[in-house]
């Protein structure tokens, strides 16, 4: 959860991974702020089966911006816009051989950020 929007409501991101497809994508619902959400929009990840997700402000830019595991291994990276959509994920690969299952933002939405990844 975080602000995707800046309209200070909470809104929701989620994983997921398309069978027909076999690729992965995070669904975003803005919060209407009494408790429900708008309808899913969809972004695509860089890599397959989202494990992790977590919200940050990795560029700087004050707008909340995505971090994905992946199964394949991979960190798909999803920067926003600040209106609750966001630019095409970019990629950061990991040694092969392992997966990555979850990962963790020291210092949420502030300019310094530490991305933690577990690796199996």
């Amino acid at each position: 959860m975080a602000d995707f929007n800046g309209d200070g409501k909470p809104d929701l991101a989620i994983g997921q991974f398309d069978v027909s497809t076999t690729s992965g994508h995070v669904s975003i619902l803005l919060g209407k702020g009494d408790g429900t959400f708008q309808s899913a929009v969809n972004f695509a990840l860089t890599g397959a089966i989202p494990w992790g997700l977590v919200a940050g402000d990795f560029n700087g830019d004050n707008h909340a911006d995505l971090a994905a595991t992946t199964f394949d291994p991979s960190i798909s990276i999803l920067l926003g816009n600040g209106d609750g959509s966001f630019q095409p994920a970019s990629i950061a690969s990991l040694p092969k051989g392992n997966a990555t299952y979850s990962l963790a933002v020291a210092g949420a939405l502030q300019h310094s950020l530490t991305i933690a990844v577990t690796l199996q």
